[in-house]
């Protein structure tokens, strides 16, 4: 998947951002096993995923 934004600056700042790669990979990860959940609860997928409730 592939997302374009056209900004009039987008020629000057074409680094991507890793923090938001990182973030959209863990959350393709996280409904990828919702989706295949098997009858588990959110709860108990959020600690396969390594997902913590804040604090």
């Amino acid at each position: 998947m592939r997302h374009l934004i056209d900004a009039p600056q987008a020629h000057q700042n074409r680094k991507p951002d890793r923090s938001l790669l990182r973030l959209l990979a863990r959350a393709q990860r996280f409904r990828d096993l919702v989706l295949q959940g098997d009858g588990k609860s959110i709860t108990e997928l959020a600690t396969m995923s390594s997902v913590r409730h804040p604090t």
